[in-house]
Protein backbone atom coordinates (compact mmCIF):
# COMPACT_ATOMS: atom_id res chain seq x y z
CA UNK A 1 0.00 0.00 0.00
CA UNK A 2 2.81 2.36 0.91
CA UNK A 3 4.54 1.72 -2.43
CA UNK A 4 1.25 2.35 -4.24
CA UNK A 5 0.78 5.71 -2.51
CA UNK A 6 4.33 6.75 -3.28
CA UNK A 7 3.84 5.84 -6.95
CA UNK A 8 0.51 7.68 -7.07
CA UNK A 9 2.06 10.79 -5.50
CA UNK A 10 4.88 10.72 -8.06
CA UNK A 11 2.34 10.45 -10.86
CA UNK A 12 0.39 13.42 -9.55
CA UNK A 13 3.53 15.53 -9.32
CA UNK A 14 4.25 14.76 -12.95
CA UNK A 15 0.74 15.69 -14.09
CA UNK A 16 -0.07 19.13 -15.62
CA UNK A 17 -1.83 20.19 -12.41
CA UNK A 18 1.44 19.93 -10.50
CA UNK A 19 4.05 20.71 -13.15
CA UNK A 20 3.99 23.15 -16.03
CA UNK A 21 0.98 25.11 -14.78
CA UNK A 22 1.21 28.85 -14.14
CA UNK A 23 -0.07 30.51 -10.95
CA UNK A 24 -3.64 31.78 -11.21
CA UNK A 25 -3.03 35.49 -10.63
CA UNK A 26 -6.15 37.47 -11.47
CA UNK A 27 -5.61 39.89 -13.18
CA UNK A 28 -2.55 38.19 -14.66
CA UNK A 29 1.01 39.19 -13.80
CA UNK A 30 4.15 38.47 -15.78
CA UNK A 31 6.93 39.65 -18.05
CA UNK A 32 7.54 40.14 -21.75
CA UNK A 33 9.49 37.47 -23.60
CA UNK A 34 9.37 34.65 -21.07
CA UNK A 35 10.27 31.57 -23.16
CA UNK A 36 7.28 29.27 -23.32
CA UNK A 37 9.61 26.51 -22.20
CA UNK A 38 9.50 28.32 -18.86
CA UNK A 39 5.69 28.60 -18.77
CA UNK A 40 4.50 27.00 -15.58
CA UNK A 41 8.08 26.92 -14.29
CA UNK A 42 8.56 30.62 -13.57
CA UNK A 43 5.94 32.04 -11.16
CA UNK A 44 4.09 34.19 -13.71
CA UNK A 45 0.95 33.77 -15.81
CA UNK A 46 1.28 36.63 -18.32
CA UNK A 47 3.72 36.70 -21.22
CA UNK A 48 4.52 38.67 -24.35
CA UNK A 49 5.55 36.41 -27.24
CA UNK A 50 6.78 37.32 -30.72
CA UNK A 51 6.93 35.60 -34.10
CA UNK A 52 8.98 36.59 -37.14
CA UNK A 53 8.55 34.95 -40.56
CA UNK A 54 12.12 35.99 -41.42
CA UNK A 55 13.27 33.68 -38.63
CA UNK A 56 11.26 30.74 -39.90
CA UNK A 57 8.05 31.22 -37.92
CA UNK A 58 4.86 30.06 -39.64
CA UNK A 59 1.15 29.88 -38.74
CA UNK A 60 1.83 26.37 -37.43
CA UNK A 61 4.53 27.80 -35.13
CA UNK A 62 2.05 30.31 -33.74
CA UNK A 63 -0.70 27.75 -33.13
CA UNK A 64 1.74 25.37 -31.45
CA UNK A 65 2.91 28.15 -29.13
CA UNK A 66 -0.65 29.14 -28.26
CA UNK A 67 -1.47 25.53 -27.46
CA UNK A 68 1.57 25.42 -25.21
CA UNK A 69 0.50 28.61 -23.45
CA UNK A 70 -3.04 27.28 -23.04
CA UNK A 71 -1.78 24.01 -21.53
CA UNK A 72 0.29 25.99 -19.01
CA UNK A 73 -2.69 28.28 -18.25
CA UNK A 74 -0.72 31.31 -19.43
CA UNK A 75 -2.22 34.50 -20.85
CA UNK A 76 -0.28 36.12 -23.68
CA UNK A 77 0.01 39.20 -25.81
CA UNK A 78 1.43 38.33 -29.20
CA UNK A 79 3.44 40.17 -31.87
CA UNK A 80 3.57 38.87 -35.43
CA UNK A 81 5.90 41.27 -37.24
CA UNK A 82 8.64 43.76 -36.42
CA UNK A 83 7.01 46.92 -35.07
CA UNK A 84 9.46 49.15 -36.99
CA UNK A 85 8.39 47.90 -40.43
CA UNK A 86 5.65 50.50 -40.75
CA UNK A 87 5.66 50.55 -44.54
CA UNK A 88 5.21 46.79 -44.81
CA UNK A 89 2.24 46.16 -42.56
CA UNK A 90 -0.28 44.95 -45.13
CA UNK A 91 1.99 42.37 -46.73
CA UNK A 92 3.50 41.58 -43.32
CA UNK A 93 0.19 40.26 -42.04
CA UNK A 94 -0.58 38.48 -45.31
CA UNK A 95 2.24 36.08 -44.45
CA UNK A 96 0.03 34.71 -41.66
CA UNK A 97 -2.89 34.16 -44.04
CA UNK A 98 -1.59 31.81 -46.78
CA UNK A 99 -4.08 31.39 -49.57
CA UNK A 100 -6.23 34.06 -47.89
CA UNK A 101 -6.89 31.59 -45.08
CA UNK A 102 -5.85 33.29 -41.84
CA UNK A 103 -4.92 31.09 -38.92
CA UNK A 104 -7.85 30.69 -36.55
CA UNK A 105 -7.04 32.57 -33.34
CA UNK A 106 -10.62 32.85 -32.11
CA UNK A 107 -10.56 29.84 -29.72
CA UNK A 108 -7.55 31.29 -27.93
CA UNK A 109 -9.19 34.70 -27.61
CA UNK A 110 -12.41 33.10 -26.38
CA UNK A 111 -10.74 31.15 -23.57
CA UNK A 112 -8.48 34.02 -22.47
CA UNK A 113 -5.18 32.52 -23.61
CA UNK A 114 -4.63 35.25 -26.23
CA UNK A 115 -5.37 38.68 -24.76
CA UNK A 116 -4.44 40.66 -27.82
CA UNK A 117 -2.10 41.31 -30.74
CA UNK A 118 0.58 43.89 -29.99
CA UNK A 119 1.24 45.83 -33.18
CA UNK A 120 3.61 48.71 -32.44
CA UNK A 121 5.02 51.20 -29.94
CA UNK A 122 3.50 54.69 -30.02
CA UNK A 123 6.12 57.29 -29.14
CA UNK A 124 3.66 60.09 -28.46
CA UNK A 125 5.40 62.37 -30.94
CA UNK A 126 8.82 62.19 -29.22
CA UNK A 127 11.60 63.59 -31.37
CA UNK A 128 13.99 60.80 -30.34
CA UNK A 129 11.91 58.30 -32.28
CA UNK A 130 12.37 59.45 -35.89
CA UNK A 131 10.16 57.55 -38.26
CA UNK A 132 7.98 56.26 -35.45
CA UNK A 133 4.35 55.53 -36.34
CA UNK A 134 1.86 58.37 -36.19
CA UNK A 135 -1.69 58.05 -34.92
CA UNK A 136 -2.81 57.65 -38.54
CA UNK A 137 -0.26 54.88 -39.10
CA UNK A 138 -1.48 53.02 -36.02
CA UNK A 139 -5.12 53.39 -37.01
CA UNK A 140 -4.29 51.93 -40.44
CA UNK A 141 -2.28 49.04 -38.98
CA UNK A 142 -5.09 48.20 -36.55
CA UNK A 143 -7.63 48.24 -39.35
CA UNK A 144 -5.47 45.85 -41.39
CA UNK A 145 -5.33 43.47 -38.43
CA UNK A 146 -9.10 43.71 -37.93
CA UNK A 147 -9.66 42.93 -41.62
CA UNK A 148 -7.88 39.60 -41.05
CA UNK A 149 -9.11 38.81 -37.52
CA UNK A 150 -12.19 40.93 -36.68
CA UNK A 151 -12.49 39.30 -33.24
CA UNK A 152 -8.86 39.91 -32.21
CA UNK A 153 -8.15 42.72 -29.70
CA UNK A 154 -5.36 45.01 -30.93
CA UNK A 155 -2.82 46.49 -28.50
CA UNK A 156 -0.32 49.36 -28.68
CA UNK A 157 2.39 50.02 -26.12
CA UNK A 158 3.35 53.53 -25.06
CA UNK A 159 4.79 55.57 -22.23
CA UNK A 160 2.53 58.43 -23.36
CA UNK A 161 -1.10 57.25 -23.20
CA UNK A 162 -2.39 60.79 -22.75
CA UNK A 163 -1.22 61.48 -26.34
CA UNK A 164 -3.81 58.92 -27.47
CA UNK A 165 -6.76 60.85 -26.04
CA UNK A 166 -8.98 62.46 -28.67
CA UNK A 167 -8.16 60.08 -31.53
CA UNK A 168 -10.75 57.67 -32.91
CA UNK A 169 -9.54 54.17 -32.07
CA UNK A 170 -12.81 52.39 -32.84
CA UNK A 171 -12.21 49.45 -35.18
CA UNK A 172 -8.44 49.81 -34.90
CA UNK A 173 -7.07 49.62 -31.33
CA UNK A 174 -8.63 48.16 -28.18
CA UNK A 175 -5.85 48.06 -25.57
CA UNK A 176 -2.99 50.30 -24.50
CA UNK A 177 -0.03 48.64 -22.79
CA UNK A 178 1.20 51.45 -20.55
CA UNK A 179 4.97 51.59 -20.02
CA UNK A 180 6.23 53.22 -16.82
CA UNK A 181 9.98 53.75 -16.36
CA UNK A 182 10.49 53.00 -12.69
CA UNK A 183 14.14 54.05 -12.53
CA UNK A 184 13.30 57.66 -13.41
CA UNK A 185 10.81 58.20 -10.57
CA UNK A 186 12.42 58.47 -7.15
CA UNK A 187 9.56 60.73 -6.01
CA UNK A 188 6.99 58.04 -5.35
CA UNK A 189 4.10 60.40 -4.69
CA UNK A 190 4.73 62.23 -7.96
CA UNK A 191 5.26 58.96 -9.81
CA UNK A 192 2.02 57.53 -8.43
CA UNK A 193 0.17 60.60 -9.68
CA UNK A 194 1.71 60.20 -13.13
CA UNK A 195 0.79 56.50 -13.22
CA UNK A 196 -2.76 57.34 -12.14
CA UNK A 197 -3.00 59.96 -14.89
CA UNK A 198 -1.82 57.39 -17.44
CA UNK A 199 -4.58 54.99 -16.42
CA UNK A 200 -7.17 57.75 -16.59
CA UNK A 201 -5.97 58.78 -20.05
CA UNK A 202 -6.30 55.19 -21.30
CA UNK A 203 -9.91 55.17 -20.15
CA UNK A 204 -10.58 58.60 -21.65
CA UNK A 205 -9.25 57.24 -24.95
CA UNK A 206 -11.82 54.44 -24.69
CA UNK A 207 -9.15 51.76 -24.30
CA UNK A 208 -8.57 48.92 -21.89
CA UNK A 209 -5.10 48.95 -20.39
CA UNK A 210 -2.31 47.03 -18.72
CA UNK A 211 0.42 48.48 -16.53
CA UNK A 212 4.02 47.87 -17.59
CA UNK A 213 6.77 48.70 -15.10
CA UNK A 214 10.11 48.99 -16.92
CA UNK A 215 13.22 49.05 -14.71
CA UNK A 216 15.52 49.00 -17.77
CA UNK A 217 14.32 52.30 -19.24
CA UNK A 218 16.83 55.10 -18.91
CA UNK A 219 19.84 52.82 -19.20
CA UNK A 220 21.56 52.62 -15.80
CA UNK A 221 18.82 54.30 -13.75
CA UNK A 222 17.40 50.97 -12.62
CA UNK A 223 20.73 50.16 -11.00
CA UNK A 224 21.02 53.27 -8.84
CA UNK A 225 20.84 52.74 -5.05
CA UNK A 226 17.03 52.96 -5.08
CA UNK A 227 16.45 51.04 -8.33
CA UNK A 228 15.04 47.92 -6.69
CA UNK A 229 13.02 50.00 -4.23
CA UNK A 230 11.48 52.07 -7.05
CA UNK A 231 10.69 49.01 -9.13
CA UNK A 232 9.05 47.25 -6.18
CA UNK A 233 6.97 50.29 -5.25
CA UNK A 234 5.62 51.00 -8.73
CA UNK A 235 4.95 47.37 -9.55
CA UNK A 236 2.96 46.93 -6.33
CA UNK A 237 1.14 50.19 -7.03
CA UNK A 238 0.28 48.85 -10.50
CA UNK A 239 -0.89 45.50 -9.11
CA UNK A 240 -3.48 47.29 -6.98
CA UNK A 241 -5.27 48.93 -9.94
CA UNK A 242 -8.75 47.34 -9.86
CA UNK A 243 -9.56 47.78 -13.56
CA UNK A 244 -6.21 46.98 -15.22
CA UNK A 245 -6.19 43.92 -17.49
CA UNK A 246 -2.90 42.88 -15.97
CA UNK A 247 0.65 43.92 -15.11
CA UNK A 248 3.42 42.95 -17.53
CA UNK A 249 7.01 43.93 -16.79
CA UNK A 250 9.58 44.78 -19.47
CA UNK A 251 11.27 42.29 -19.70
CA UNK A 252 12.51 38.81 -18.74
CA UNK A 253 16.13 37.73 -19.03
CA UNK A 254 17.63 34.71 -17.32
CA UNK A 255 19.15 35.55 -13.96
CA UNK A 256 22.89 35.03 -14.06
CA UNK A 257 23.37 36.82 -17.39
CA UNK A 258 26.01 39.51 -16.87
CA UNK A 259 24.69 41.93 -19.47
CA UNK A 260 21.51 42.29 -21.50
CA UNK A 261 20.31 44.73 -24.15
CA UNK A 262 17.09 46.71 -24.14
CA UNK A 263 17.38 47.25 -27.88
CA UNK A 264 19.43 50.43 -27.70
CA UNK A 265 21.80 50.02 -24.77
CA UNK A 266 23.66 47.18 -23.14
CA UNK A 267 23.21 47.16 -19.37
CA UNK A 268 23.81 44.83 -16.41
CA UNK A 269 21.09 42.25 -15.82
CA UNK A 270 18.61 43.83 -13.41
CA UNK A 271 17.28 40.40 -12.38
CA UNK A 272 20.56 38.94 -11.15
CA UNK A 273 20.79 39.34 -7.39
CA UNK A 274 24.57 39.18 -7.57
CA UNK A 275 24.57 42.37 -9.65
CA UNK A 276 21.48 44.02 -8.15
CA UNK A 277 21.27 42.92 -4.48
CA UNK A 278 17.74 42.67 -3.15
CA UNK A 279 15.97 41.86 -6.42
CA UNK A 280 15.36 38.21 -5.45
CA UNK A 281 13.46 39.27 -2.33
CA UNK A 282 11.60 41.96 -4.27
CA UNK A 283 10.36 39.46 -6.87
CA UNK A 284 9.18 37.10 -4.14
CA UNK A 285 7.27 39.94 -2.51
CA UNK A 286 5.72 40.93 -5.84
CA UNK A 287 4.48 37.40 -6.42
CA UNK A 288 2.72 37.52 -3.03
CA UNK A 289 1.28 40.92 -3.89
CA UNK A 290 -0.01 39.60 -7.24
CA UNK A 291 -1.62 36.60 -5.53
CA UNK A 292 -3.52 38.54 -2.87
CA UNK A 293 -3.87 42.14 -4.17
CA UNK A 294 -4.23 43.62 -0.69
CA UNK A 295 -2.32 46.48 0.98
CA UNK A 296 -0.95 44.02 3.54
CA UNK A 297 0.47 41.81 0.78
CA UNK A 298 1.82 44.83 -1.11
CA UNK A 299 3.64 46.72 1.70
CA UNK A 300 5.69 48.95 -0.61
CA UNK A 301 2.82 50.14 -2.81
Amino acid sequence: MKRFLIALFALLLASPAFAGTAPSYNPPFGMWRIPLSQAGVLPYNLDGIAFDPDKGDTPATVIAALNQARAAKMHVFMSLVNGKQIGNWGSGYDVWCPGNQCMNLQPYVADGTLLGLHIVEFGGGRVELPGAPTIQDIQHIGQVVKSHWPYLPVAVDTAHPCSMVGANWHGAVDIVLITFYTGKRGDHAGGDTLMDQSAQCAKRAGLRYTMGPNPFGGSQLGFLPHGVENFTHYTEHALLYPDAMGVIVWRWWPAGTNTVTNGRQTVPDFWWNQINPGIDGALTELQGCAAKRTPAACPHA
